[in-house]
């Protein structure tokens, strides 16, 4: 057993502790404050974390092969990092995950500045700690750089054949910016997944009315592949919808499309 499998068997007795209860009825051992944002395994299927979404039984629905050999891939903010080590668990290299330096490069309504910090699923900080933890525990390969998709990527991480830009356009003041540095990332193809209004036919985008600061617009489905075709993709397929469920019970109706200059 290497040093690898050794701490992930101490993090699942930890994760098996944690749902025995004390004498007052609290966790021995309480969640983080903010959570995990995916929840990962290691390359045998063991569990390492639970987290606030659990991708591995919509694996399918990203239309992402099993075998990567030879394909780059970068992961536009990766959170915790489950597209990227995925990707490198399929064989592709060099895999890069980014994320935002801080909390502070979200894109934040000024009107909306203060809020809980419950409503935070996780911090670009605690995603950075959470991708390091990974690639020393897993040996991994994966790169981590910092940076933020409103700013042009491509000009200094260059082009992939695979660009994953997975459930960001809510959370952008302006999507189609952001779009325009995916199709620059993009050799092969991107696959964008986003979150959509299930009962708009129109190609609408909708102001998202809620209390987190760094909620935006929710676009129709129909929209989509309109607005990846508007920033210079050549062909979208849609691969597949689902709903995206967080540990809270919330649930999301997403899509995913393969974009191809």
């Amino acid at each position: 057993m290497n040093m690898g499998q050794i701490v992930a068997r101490c993090r699942r007795l930890v994760a098996r502790a944690s749902g025995r209860r004390g004498q007052a009825g609290e966790p021995l051992v309480r969640p983080t404050e903010p959570p995990h944002y995916h929840t990962m395994r290691d390359g045998d299927g063991h569990l390492i974390w639970e987290g606030a979404y659990d991708l591995y039984p919509l694996w399918s629905a990203f239309g992402i092969p099993d075998d990567l050999r030879g394909q780059t891939v970068i992961d536009v903010g990766s959170a915790s990092g489950f597209f990227a080590f995925e990707c490198e668990k399929r064989g592709a290299g060099p895999v890069i995950a980014t994320e935002l330096a801080s909390v502070a490069e979200r894109d934040v309504k000024a009107n909306r500045q203060a809020f809980p910090r419950q409503q935070l699923t996780a911090t670009p900080e605690k995603s950075q700690s959470d991708i390091r933890e990974l690639i020393a525990m897993l040996g991994s390969q994966v790169q981590l750089r910092v940076g933020n998709i409103n700013e042009p990527l491509h000009d200094t991480l260059g082009q992939y054949d695979w660009v994953i830009f997975g459930s960001l356009l809510t959370v952008l003041r302006n999507p189609i910016l952001a779009l325009e540095h995916v199709r620059a990332l993009t050799r092969g193809r991107a696959v964008v997944i986003a979150s959509y209004l299930p009962h708009e036919s129109r190609a609408v985008l909708s102001w998202v009315q809620s209390d987190r600061p760094f909620d935006w617009w929710l676009p129709s489905k129909s929209l989509v592949p309109d607005m990846l075709r508007a920033v210079g993709f050549g062909r979208v397929e849609e691969v597949r919808d689902f709903v995206l469920r967080h540990r809270n019970g919330d649930e999301q109706h997403q899509a995913c499309w393969h974009a191809f200059p």
